[in-house]
């Protein structure tokens, strides 16, 4: 039988011009409390971190070069807010600061923080992780590393962290999972995380915890892939977040501690902070990356800002992520992830194993037996594991989960702008032993399903709308989803009936039953948003037949809205959410407006798709 829902293709606009934050924000508060503060290279990191555009930058162009250290946050504050640290300043501060690796280290060789520092702001001016100064400072990084696994105290260990993933290590590394396994350690019963652990050297007794200590665990734990509001990073059910907006003053500020709420000349900075925590942002806040980046802003052609890789991520019932990445931010097939991550908000775990890191989880998909995760380049599994695959410009990089034998399906189509009354042909391929042949699988689009013939093709007629099919098969990687649009492809109300009509033989199968739903309100306006704000909506979903639904989305129309709208505080790619028959559920939606995006009004298309449970 042919299945059937409703659904509405929301239109969602928003004006730039202004936007009234609300007063309970604590990232609103907190900006609101610097913007009357002079200006200094934290304070300017973390209101771009927080979205904001136009951030003054005059205070960074006079810099004191005298030292590694006094180079570094500058560094940092510079590429944060867009602009060359090569010659904002008047002078190249990456040079300059490299001017300061000697002996095997960076910056004065009785100070470590200039050496973790120094790797970050190097790094946020683009120079790559294989310079020797960087793997130098590394290795300093490295060596005063402590048994306990620590840097002597939760500051100091939790920037480490930061500064070691940006020099190459990764998240698996021993001494990453030693360190956050300190730091876990260190968790005070409020959630938050003390300066010094067990005792305070000074006081001899514990300390208590503080606003900037709780911000930077809350960093490391987010740049090693980890959500530090997550079970995991909790006690007694609070967490590093729980605890600073438990510091947050009247005027939006963040104190010390508890015990000392008095404001003084570092609370500025300490509020930064926290304001980078809240924003769910690490060090470097924002990378700027020359146009011809060979770490000395001269010409060598290679990794141009241009250049990017492409990459799907599919788990066992569903696509995970998929997109591009700048080259420079995925080196190897094993970055890919911690880069996609930071796209689409999924979760992962990569282990140290005794033939290097591993990918182990996603989500809830883990490997076992002979199950697990794998990827290809181009379609081809590699030799190699993904830590050692070096990535070039134009790859297309695949991870999977499932068995070596399996082989990727990839789905073409006539057209993917057809006419009202029209039909498209589908295609799908299996790509076996170096080249792609047809093969037979099951189209999928909405609540609907088909049988392919044996060459692997489908003709379709659909309604009016904007589509989004794959195809699945048995022992193969499920393929790429292709979007088509029908007719304007716009409407308030479209039903998701597809009438399929395949080249050969074939016929569809499906539950019995009645599967329909609506979406409400019909209309989502965000309004009129501040370049470098946010705004939020709740919509509610209700299945109104005899069968439940499980619900995934897509989003078309402006890239604002593809790159920027979140549903349930993640990308709305990884959106899932099931319902029985007659039943509803809210879903939040937010959009974050990047704080460079140009003025005008915006429209796109959020669709919610249903199958049949």
């Amino acid at each position: 039988m042919t299945l059937k829902c409703t659904i509405t293709l929301l239109i969602i606009s928003f004006l730039i011009p202004s936007f009234s934050l609300k007063a309970d924000d604590p990232i609103a508060r907190a900006k609101a409390y610097l913007a009357a503060k002079p200006s200094n290279p934290w304070t300017t990191m973390a209101r771009v971190a927080a979205g904001e555009t136009d951030v003054p930058t005059d205070h960074l162009r006079a810099v004191d070069t005298s030292a590694a250290i006094t180079i570094e946050a500058p560094m940092l504050a510079i590429a944060a807010a867009g602009h060359d640290p090569r010659t904002f300043a008047g002078e190249d501060l990456a040079a300059k600061l490299k001017s300061f690796h000697s002996g095997g280290q960076l910056g004065d060789p009785g100070l470590l923080n200039d050496d973790i520092f120094g790797i970050l702001a190097l790094s946020a001016a683009g120079v790559p992780s294989s310079d020797p100064a960087m793997q130098d400072a590394k290795a300093t990084i490295l060596t005063a590393q402590e048994d306990t696994g620590s840097w002597g105290d939760t500051n100091m260990t939790a920037v480490a962290i930061q500064a070691l993933l940006e020099a190459g290590m990764h998240a698996s590394d021993s001494a990453i999972t030693a360190a956050l396994s300190w730091l876990k350690g260190t968790q005070n019963d409020d959630g938050g995380f003390p300066y010094s652990w067990p005792l305070n050297a000074y006081s001899g007794a514990p300390d208590p915890s503080d606003s900037s200590s709780s911000s930077w665990v809350a960093h490391a734990v987010r740049k090693a892939g980890q959500d530090p509001t997550s079970s995991s990073w909790e006690k007694n059910g609070k967490d590093a977040i729980d605890a600073l907006l438990s510091l947050q003053q009247e005027n939006g500020s963040f104190a010390h501690s508890a015990s000392f709420a008095t404001e003084t000349s570092f609370t500025p900075i300490s509020t930064a902070y926290a304001i980078i925590a809240f924003a769910g942002k690490s060090l470097p806040v924002a990378k700027f990356i020359p146009a011809n980046n060979n770490g000395d802003g001269g010409n060598n052609g290679n990794n141009a800002n241009n250049e990017t890789i492409s990459f799907r991520i599919e788990g066992f019932l569903a696509t995970v992520c998929t997109g591009t990445l700048p080259l420079t931010h995925t080196p190897d097939a094993l970055d890919v992830i911690p880069a996609a991550s930071s796209q689409c908000g999924f979760t992962y775990d990569i282990v140290q194993a005794s033939f290097g890191p591993y990918l182990k989880t996603i989500n809830a998909d883990a490997a076992q037996g002979l199950t697990g995760w794998l990827y290809r380049v181009n379609w081809t599994l590699p030799d190699v594991g993904a830590a050692d695959y070096a990535l070039h410009a134009g790859d297309e990089v695949l991870w999977n989960y499932g068995d070596f034998e399996w082989t990727p399906l990839r789905l073409t189509v006539s057209s993917s702008h057809v006419e009202s009354d029209h039909t498209v042909k589908v295609t799908i391929q299996q790509f076996n032993h170096n080249e792609w042949t047809p093969v037979a699988a099951t189209l999928y689009g909405g609540t609907e399903s088909i049988q392919s013939d044996a060459q692997g093709t489908v003709t379709m007629s659909l309604p009016d709308g904007v589509w989004n099919i794959w195809a699945e098969a048995e022992d193969r990687i499920r393929s790429n989803r292709v979007s088509i649009t029908v007719g304007s492809g716009n409407g308030q109300s479209v039903g998701l009936t597809v009438k399929v009509t395949p080249a050969a033989g074939g016929g569809g199968g499906s539950q019995g039953g009645t599967l329909s739903f609506v979406v409400e309100p019909s209309t989502m306006a965000f309004g009129a948003i501040a370049a470098g704000s946010s705004g939020a909506r709740t919509l509610t979903l209700r299945t109104t037949g005899t069968m439940g639904a499980a619900f995934t989305s897509t989003v078309h129309g402006d890239a604002l809205f593809v790159d920027n709208l979140q549903l349930d505080n993640t990308s709305w790619r990884s959106f899932n959410a099931s319902l029985g028959s007659s039943a509803s559920r809210n879903v939040n939606a937010s959009l974050a407006i990047p704080s460079n995006s140009a003025t005008g009004v915006k429209q796109g298309t959020l669709v919610f798709w249903a199958q049949g449970q």
